[in-house]
């Protein structure tokens, strides 16, 4: 990012000085206010929700945004310092590069691959968990913010992107010869450079599933559980034939740990087609699944009568049922 050229006159100079000044002060300004919400946030929600629901959860939802706030709390005093004694030539660069070291970057890096879970996980918790859903809720009416939850747990990706925006707003008012130009080409630089580097450790594949069975878990009636689980894998949906129903179709959508045999919703919008589960197996609940007669599929379940599935073809069925013993396989490994 290009600073400032040095041929400018006295006022010109006093001019983008001021303008200068004006950023640091919206820098410090906009960071107080991100804490204060955040801080707001983690007191009545994060905390509070500790001893609603599991660990496993807890952490997925909320992942280290104390530790977020803490940091950034902490950190606080230093950029308030130097604004507070703001004159003609401070540097805000050498603070920066302070406030953006391995310890940011390292909360901020499990935050944001933690965040793909949380906002599709968030709805489904608040569903099952009404104490939990009760706090948000009541934190909401007395938050003056009136963000939302999902717009909390947006906000620190937000914050992070913020940075580098005030950050090319400050060198377009600083001249080549103030060694602020310098560091805050640096910071920027190395901020960046920081943030493809993130953005393209991002497990996509992840993303993509969990994306996928945020639409089932919508389309989907007569299943009470929320689909959406951190460590659940989708492995394959499609349409075989159930035996013993007249050779009606049924939807099998086929879980790293669950099966669901739904069928089509027939007072539903032929637009926006409903699934009733009419089966769910838990993988757990799977002795074996055995390849049988022509194209026929057998679920052998500890808990409930076995399931029969009729395929179109026989190289159909066979690949069914490698995708349908594959869960079995993650279990027993």
């Amino acid at each position: 990012m290009q600073s400032v050229s040095l041929t400018i006159s006295d006022s010109q100079l006093a001019s983008l000085e001021e303008q200068r000044k004006y950023i640091v002060q919206e820098l410090l300004e906009t960071e107080m206010t991100y804490i204060q919400q955040m801080m707001a946030f983690v007191h009545g929600v994060v905390l509070k929700s500790k001893n609603l629901v599991s660990r496993k959860e807890h952490d997925t939802i909320f992942s280290n945004l104390e530790e977020i706030c803490q940091y950034h709390h902490e950190y606080q005093a230093k950029l308030k310092d130097r604004i507070d004694s703001w004159e003609d030539g401070s540097t805000i660069g050498d603070v920066l590069d302070g406030l953006f070291n391995s310890n940011f970057w390292d909360l901020y890096r499990r935050y944001w691959k933690n965040s793909i879970f949380a906002t599709h996980l968030c709805p489904s918790m608040r569903k099952k968990n009404s104490a939990l859903n009760e706090i948000i809720i009541s934190f909401n009416a007395e938050d003056k913010s009136k963000l939302g939850m999902e717009s909390y747990l947006a906000q620190p990706i937000q914050r992070i992107a913020r940075y580098p925006l005030l950050m090319k707003e400050m060198l377009k008012y600083t001249i080549s010869t103030n060694p602020d130009a310098f560091l805050l080409n640096q910071v920027l630089t190395g901020f960046q450079s920081t943030l493809v580097d993130i953005n393209n450790s991002i497990d996509k594949a992840a993303e993509d599933n969990f994306t996928s069975i945020a639409t089932i878990e919508r389309s989907l009636i007569g299943y009470s559980e929320p689909l959406r689980e951190r460590d659940r894998q989708l492995l394959r949906q499609g349409t075989l034939e159930e035996k013993g129903l007249l050779g009606k179709s049924r939807e099998i959508i086929l879980f790293s740990d669950l099966i669901l045999v739904c069928k089509t919703d027939p007072d539903g919008d032929s637009k926006k087609r409903k699934l009733i589960a009419t089966k769910s197996l838990p993988v757990q609940d799977i002795i074996t699944v055995t390849a049988e007669k022509r194209v026929e599929i057998r679920i052998n379940t500890k808990k409930s009568k076995n399931v029969v599935l009729r395929a179109r073809t026989e190289l159909e069925r066979d690949d069914w049922l490698t995708k349908l013993q594959t869960p079995l396989m993650m279990r027993n490994e």
